[in-house]
Formats: structure tokens, C-alpha cells, sequence
């Protein structure tokens, strides 16, 4: 095996996989590299979820002079590259365990693996495929898989339910880890998902694949089947298995009603939150008061002090209230947010938040439930 390319174009591939490298075993911890007449492939997988970038050959970038393929150490390949200044890079095979990576002025040995030891790509076999751009999928998905669990004793509510609305051709994503709640439904072109049930795709997932798409209206595949999920770019592959059980049965408009609504600017109550919050403590438990349309924000830590902040709320109608909240995860909501405004109404101190932004996209809706803390002074 032997291939030349430039440092640039390497690093670029090789951040999109490195997430992905996983030390649970040694074949894990390890990069596939494929050099192939078509051009060259870098694969990682910690064994749910698979990761693989396809370079296709170009005169400039990418060489391929002899095929072949090694596992070799992620974590070292990444960081001689990442530390390497810009220019050509040859990969090279001396012995079949043995890879050599020189620049201009180094050269590196790295001792390798096995490349037939490494997971193959997973067999997907879809029963849906369906297509999103870019720029939508990375949306829902910072709308929505915030809120999982990090607990593994639920393993569902590790992951983010997807659902079809035939009918209303619109796709559903629904994330909870128990306190807090996000919904979001977007409208999709007209698909038969009659043969589909609702899926759970692992929230851990869906961050990683955040990280890699790009905000642009390139279009990414979702192909779907029984067990794996593929999402595929122009360039990327990007597998992962599903997670096996029932979602809870959730309806999102189940706190519709309420006695008092508040309207306030998003970024005045995400700022006062972060204020406020620095004397919350660990357990990031603010009150918030309202009286007409005053907004009063309270924390306090024992033995090292309090903070009140107050501000004018756009609009309240109904009843003043008094609650109780974890402001890290109504801070987490509100980053999810574009919209000037956000809508919170209220059933009383004891009942979930519904929260909502006011300005939203036409082909989508979000809906954000957070379940109120009870304490002495709310």
C-alpha cells in the first residue's frame, strides 16, 4: 500500500472518524485504512456505531500507488497528522503490520493490525430510505437529543423515538430523560412509511453525527432497517444500530392547558439564567416569580450567598406564579431556540413547564416540557 495526499485533506477525513475510535478492545482502538483502485477509505467503529469516509481520488489531494490495507493506531495517526505542517503525505506499507508516515522532514513507524480483524460495514437491508438536507437533519437533532438520558438503566430513554405521520406527512422526534421532555415535528415529503414502526436511534449517535454534517443543503440519505440505521453523505457513511424496546407513550399537547402564560425575549432569559445561576449550586435550582408582568429570578447557596434579578416580561396573561426549575436544563432548551421570543405557560407551581418558541419555521413545530423542582420556597 502506498498513497499520497496532503496533510490538510487527511486531517479533514480523519476528525470526521476519530470520535468514533473506541478502547474497550485493541481492533477497536484502531483505524481501518482501505487505499482501493477508486480511492482511499478510513473506517472506525466501536462496534454500535460505524463510521467510514470514502476519498475519492483527485490529482491535487489524493493518490493512490498501490492498494492495501492496515489497522493502525487511531489516536497516533490523528495526532501525527493534526502536529504535521501543511504539505504532501506519503502512507506506506514496509512490512504488512508496519505503516510509515513521512512529510517533508519526518518519518513516522507505526505498528499495525490485522485488517481482516476489523467489523465490516454493517448490513442495513432498508425498508425506508428518506432524504434530508444537510442543514434540516442537523437541526432536529440539536432541537431534540439534548434532552436523552445518560443513564443506562432505561436504555430507550438513551435515545431519540422517530416516528411517521403518514396522514400528515410530517416525521416525529421525541427525547426525554424523565424531567424534561422535546418534541419537534417536521414536514417531509410524502412517503408509504405504513410498513415502518417507530424507531429509536441513540442519542449519543446523533450528537456524533451533529458534529460531522454540515449546514448546508447538501443531501444526506437515512436509510432504515431493522436493526441499523445508515445516514449517508456524498463522502460518508455514518452507521449505527438501533436501540430494542418501547418508547413511552408521550403526547406533546398534554400540557396545553394552563392558567398563566408568559411571553419574554429568549436571550434576556437565557442571559439571566446564566447569571443567576452561578449561585445555584449543584443542584442549578432557581425560582421564578411573576407579578403582572415583572419577572423576578432567585438562587441562593447556603453559606456563600443569593442573587435576584429582575426584568420586564413582553406579555403575561392569567395568573401569577411561583416555580421552581433546574436551570441548566431550561438553559439547554433555550440554546435550542432561534426564535426572538418563547412562549412558557404554567398549570401551577407543581406541573410541568411548556415551553415553545414563538417564531417557527413553517414546516416544523418544537414543543419543550420541563418538570418543575419542589422546594421549601416555591
Amino acid at each position: 500500500m502506498k498513497i499520497k495526499t496532503t496533510r490538510d485533506h487527511l486531517l479533514l477525513a480523519l476528525g470526521q472518524v476519530i470520535r468514533t475510535i473506541s478502547p474497550s478492545m485493541p481492533i477497536l482502538s484502531g483505524l481501518l485504512i482501505l487505499a482501493l483502485p477508486q480511492g482511499l477509505h478510513l473506517r472506525a467503529s466501536d462496534s454500535k456505531m460505524t463510521i467510514q469516509v470514502e476519498l475519492s481520488l483527485q490529482e491535487e489531494l489524493l493518490h493512490i500507488q498501490q492498494i492495501g490495507r492496515i489497522v493502525v493506531p487511531a489516536k497516533y495517526l490523528f495526532d501525527i497528522v493534526r502536529k504535521l505542517p501543511s504539505g504532501t503525505l506519503t502512507l506506506e506499507l514496509i512490512d504488512p503490520l508496519l505503516l510509515t508516515v513521512r512529510s517533508e522532514r519526518a518519518t513516522y513507524r507505526l505498528a499495525g493490525m490485522e485488517a481482516g480483524d476489523f467489523p465490516e460495514v454493517p448490513d442495513v437491508s432498508p425498508d425506508l430510505t428518506l432524504r434530508l438536507s444537510s442543514s434540516q437533519l442537523l437541526k432536529m437533532v440539536q432541537q431534540v437529543a439534548f434532552a436523552v438520558s445518560p443513564s443506562e438503566q432505561r436504555p430507550v430513554l438513551t435515545g431519540v423515538s422517530m416516528a411517521w405521520d403518514r396522514h400528515a406527512n410530517q416525521l416525529q422526534l421525541l427525547a426525554t430523560d424523565g424531567v424534561r421532555f422535546a418534541s419537534l415535528l417536521t414536514n417531509i415529503d410524502d412517503i408509504d412509511a405504513a410498513a415502518i414502526h417507530p424507531i429509536i436511534l441513540p442519542g449519543r449517535s446523533l450528537m456524533e453525527l451533529s458534529r460531522i454534517l454540515t449546514d448546508d443543503e447538501s443531501p444526506v440519505d437515512i436509510q432504515i432497517g431493522s436493526r441499523q440505521v445508515l445516514f449517508r453523505t456524498n463522502q460518508l457513511s455514518f452507521y449505527t444500530a438501533l436501540i430494542e424496546g418501547t418508547y413511552p407513550a408521550i403526547d406533546p399537547n398534554a400540557f396545553a392547558a394552563h392558567t398563566t402564560r408568559l411571553v419574554v425575549q429568549t436571550e434576556d432569559l437565557l442571559h439571566a439564567l446564566d447569571r443567576v445561576s452561578i449561585l445555584a449550586g449543584d443542584g442549578h435550582i432557581v425560582r421564578l416569580e411573576t407579578a403582572e408582568t415583572h419577572v423576578n429570578l432567585f438562587s441562593s447557596t447556603e453559606q456563600v450567598g443569593d442573587v435576584n434579578e429582575q426584568w420586564e416580561a413582553k406579555l403575561q396573561q392569567g395568573e401569577d406564579i411561583r416555580i421552581a426549575f433546574n436551570s441548566k436544563y431550561m438553559r439547554d432548551i433555550l440554546r435550542t431556540m432561534v426564535s426572538r421570543d418563547v412562549c412558557l405557560t404554567f398549570q401551577g407551581k407543581w406541573s410541568p413547564i411548556r415551553i415553545e418558541p414563538l417564531e417557527q419555521e413553517a414546516a416544523s413545530k418544537a414543543i419543550y416540557i420541563l418538570t418543575p423542582v419542589r422546594t421549601h420556597g416555591a
